[in-house]
């Protein structure tokens, strides 16, 4: 089963949509099936800037927690976050699924960090 290779991406003006632009399919035999996003996974480089722009396409999440932002906020500006397996991800019209928590402490705490960006989800 072919996977797609991890690319950093770096520069904060890339639009969503740049950056997963040429995601390669993580299984060949899961079309897109006309998804405005392909479906894919990069390593993407998420600065305040890319949080800012990808916390405007709002998709159903949960209720924000302040403590929680707080507690991940506190973590990524003493430099101690750590990437883990747990991707933001978007569903195939852009909108956000999962990682409202961790761009918000992104924006917050001002550090850019290291994440899994997952895009063209079925929505959930």
């Amino acid at each position: 089963m072919p996977t797609a290779a991890a690319e950093i991406i770096s520069p904060e003006t890339a639009p969503l949509d740049e950056i997963v632009g040429s995601i390669k399919p993580l299984r060949v035999e899961t079309p897109a099936l006309d998804a405005k996003l392909p479906q894919g996974v990069r390593l993407v480089r998420v600065t305040p800037g890319h949080a800012a722009r990808w916390l405007q396409r709002p998709g159903n999440n949960r209720r924000l927690s302040s403590s929680l932002i707080q507690r991940y906020a506190r973590t990524m500006a003493a430099g101690d976050w750590q990437l883990t397996g747990e991707p933001i991800k978007f569903n195939a019209q852009g909108h956000l699924q999962d990682g409202q928590h961790r761009l918000q402490a992104i924006l917050q705490s001002g550090v850019t960090i290291d994440a899994l960006i997952v895009t063209g989800l079925a929505d959930k």
